[in-house]
């Protein structure tokens, strides 16, 4: 580890607010106390968090991007219920059980389900500083979000007793981001529904449909889980052994992990009981008759299945239709299902099946899926399927089997229509996941635990029933250093140029925005990364011909081993040339710092300076101190020394 290593650093003072001193004075007086960095309003994307101690308030927004030691040693405390931080490569149960104890909430220590969220994020997590009564919803008893306003927490259920003077008065509403909501007609959750997903932003409707429209006395409100679509069917070893983001059991009396969600399920018309879905939580979905076209399974007929519907609509879940056989009767049994439930303006969010047969390619698998789409109008969950069966023809080898399933499970990835799968295995000893459950994986079930899964929930083919423009999803694209990676994050050196080439390759228009007054019409862009300045959110729109808009946001974050910069705009300093460099107004206080923490000078200075740090950098290397009234501690680590 070198000298000016980020992670040699010593932590802040309580910081230069009691430093009085006008002028620079040179003389060392000794180690600062040891209080955090304040960051307001911080939005980053870096490598770690390694060795840092930071109040972090304010909307902040922060992508750690390292997969291993990302808060070895760090001190952080969230002083505001706006602050995300986003770990892509780090499942909630290792940030749990590593890093927990060195988050605080407003001094206090961060308790899930208390005073801070640990959720799942695709393939890592986030923590979110929201406490258990956190107010996920506004309603207002107008249009346009204005008039008498009511605020709602989670989980509970808000009737007409708990809505009060708002009971058959709602119009508009603002959802905030992370958070679903159902409202509907009948105090039960019955009658005309809807949810809404704050999935990426806070979601505003500013006039309910007409259906609902001043009409509401039921509104339930939970929080959102940014699950992937790999899931598995039965038993949480194995679901953690494959790396899997979600898991049911054809009952409804688990619960969810930190790494996987529950989906609870009324198996047929008398098992398991409607109360343990409705008293769940940490929970999004639940699902209805398993295979009721089967005198084996639930065995239900298409009306009594309605007739029992208005019950499934009393948790104010997401909820999926009866799974049925992939049988012809089976489909038969959905799409009647599906036209009588429309007609009765039952809610259904999905459609789960199940596929089983056997010599089909992952090409045949997806026309058939596209078809069941295309009849419901409905996102697909698989929630039974494999390579054929042992009832089926065409037994495959290991070999076959394991090349089979990674073709199958890349089509459900990329088929926007499907929101989630989950494998069955007890179809033969050539079809399964584990030759010694759950701990020997075959080589089908290491191809299933290696794919890296894309997020089960798109909003637009959620709501295309509701007549949702059907924007063109963007995939990401980076080069950087001549290397190319399907990722939104970069770590890049100054003075590295990152190429951003999203997909798709052709169609439509773009419109990027970033920092320093960055904007392109162009789909690729080339950014040099000259300093700090250029370091930040990439925001690429698409349009595409149906004039349908979808976003993603590009994290660049740099990586330095001789200055750190955190929200340089913040205070207006930088360094060049062994000189700290301020401008805007006010009053500046400056620090200068050994790794050890000694002081090698301090002061003040009001307004646009000039700072010469080279008389302090003998040592080698040194850390350096800016704050003004009001904004974020800018901190750098300088190497020297300079000639």
């Amino acid at each position: 580890m070198s000298p000016c290593d980020p992670r040699n650093r010593p932590r802040p003072s309580s910081l230069l607010a009691s430093l009085g001193v006008v002028g620079l004075v040179l003389a060392a007086l000794g180690a600062p106390s040891h209080a955090a960095e304040r960051l307001v309003d911080w939005n980053a994307t870096v490598p770690t968090l390694a060795g840092r101690s930071l109040e972090i308030s304010g909307r902040s927004r922060v992508v750690v991007t390292d997969s291993v030691g990302s808060l070895d040693g760090a001190a952080l405390d969230l002083r505001s219920d706006d602050v995300w931080i986003h770990f892509p490569n780090v499942r909630p149960s290792r940030l749990d059980s590593l890093y927990r104890r060195q988050i605080r909430v407003d001094g206090e220590p961060a308790v899930p389900g208390r005073n801070i969220r640990i959720d799942q994020h695709l393939q890592g997590s986030v923590v979110i500083s929201h406490a258990s009564g956190y107010k996920a919803i506004r309603v207002f008893a107008k249009t346009g979000l204005v008039g008498d306003s009511l605020a709602l927490v989670p989980d509970t259920y808000h009737r007409s007793a708990q809505l009060g003077s708002f009971d058959d008065r709602i119009r508009s509403f603002r959802l905030k981001h992370g958070y679903m909501a159902t409202l509907a007609q009948n105090e039960d959750g019955t009658g005309e529904s809807r949810v809404w997903v704050a999935d990426r932003q806070d979601v505003v409707v500013e006039q309910l449909p007409a259906a609902l429209d001043g009409k509401v006395s039921f509104v339930r409100v939970f929080p959102w889980r940014w699950t992937a679509k790999k899931g598995w069917t039965n038993g949480l070893p194995a679901a953690d052994a494959l790396k899997t983001h979600w898991w049911y059991n054809w009952d409804n009396a688990a619960a969810s992990t930190l790494d996987q969600e529950y989906v609870p399920m009324r198996h047929n018309m008398n098992w398991p009981a409607y109360a343990n879905i409705n008293t769940k939580t940490q929970v999004t979905h639940a699902l209805g008759l398993n295979e009721p076209d089967r005198p084996d399974q639930a065995n239900a007929t298409v009306a009594a299945a309605l007739a029992a519907w208005p019950e499934m609509l009393k948790s104010g879940l997401r909820v999926g239709a009866p799974a049925p056989s992939d049988a012809s009767a089976g489909t038969d049994w959905l799409f009647e299902f599906m036209r009588k439930a429309d007609s009765l303006r039952y809610r259904v969010d999905f459609v789960p099946v199940h596929w089983y047969k056997g010599g089909q390619t992952a090409s045949q698998f997806y026309g058939w899926l596209k078809w069941v789409h295309e009849k419901t109008k409905r996102p697909v969950w698989v929630t039974e399927w494999n390579n054929g069966a042992n009832w089926t023809c065409c037994t495959p080898t290991l070999e076959e089997q394991a090349k089979t399933v990674g073709e199958m499970i890349r089509m459900m990835d990329t088929a926007r229509f499907v929101e989630r799968y989950s494998i069955y295995e007890w179809v033969g000893e050539t079809r399964q996941m584990f030759s010694a459950n759950p701990t020997v994986l075959t080589r089908a079930g290491a191809a299933y635990r290696d794919n890296v899964s894309a997020m089960a929930y798109d909003d637009d083919m959620a709501n295309l029933v509701h007549g949702a423009c059907l924007s063109s999803p963007i995939s990401p694209n980076i080069q950087l250093r001549g290397a190319w990676h399907q990722s939104p994050y970069a770590t890049v050196e100054p003075g590295d140029t990152v190429t951003l080439s999203p997909w798709p390759w052709s169609g439509g228009t773009w419109k990027w925005t970033g920092p320093s007054g960055f904007a392109s019409t162009e789909r690729t862009v080339v950014v040099p990364v000259v300093d700090a300045s250029k370091a930040g959110t990439y925001l690429a729109e698409h349009v595409n011909a149906s004039g349908c808009r979808s976003r993603l946001a590009f994290e660049v974050g740099l990586r330095s081993t001789s200055t750190i910069s955190v929200r340089p705009s913040a205070v207006g300093a930088w360094i060049e040339a062994g000189r700290l460099h301020l401008a805007g107004d006010g009053r500046a206080t400056v620090v200068a710092t050994d790794l050890r923490g000694a002081v090698l000078g301090r002061g003040e200075l009001t307004g646009r300076g000039v700072v010469d740090l080279r008389p302090w950098a003998a040592r080698g290397c040194m850390v350096v101190w800016v704050e003004r009234p009001g904004s974020a501690t800018w901190t750098a680590k300088v190497a020297g020394p300079w000639r």
